[in-house]
């Protein structure tokens, strides 16, 4: 049986931000600690920077199309 992952258990975790602000994380469990250097994990910290303008379209699409089911029901 599998054990439920957690941050604390992952081998290499990256904060998603928006400013100062976290607002969520990146976390990777698996890793070989031969993959665990400064490569790694500078490639891991340009993938979260991408992330957050995707993740705020996504909010704000959700939330427009939230808003056009209220006004049509």
């Amino acid at each position: 049986m599998l054990a439920p992952l957690t941050i604390s258990d992952a081998d290499l975790i990256v904060p998603i931000g928006k400013g100062s602000e976290q607002v969520g994380v990146i976390a990777l469990w698996g890793i070989r600690d031969s993959a665990l250097d400064e490569a790694t994990t500078h490639d891991l910290a340009l993938i979260a920077s991408w992330c957050m303008p995707a993740l705020g379209i996504a909010a704000w699409a959700a939330a427009g199309s939230a808003g056009r089911q209220r006004r049509a029901g």
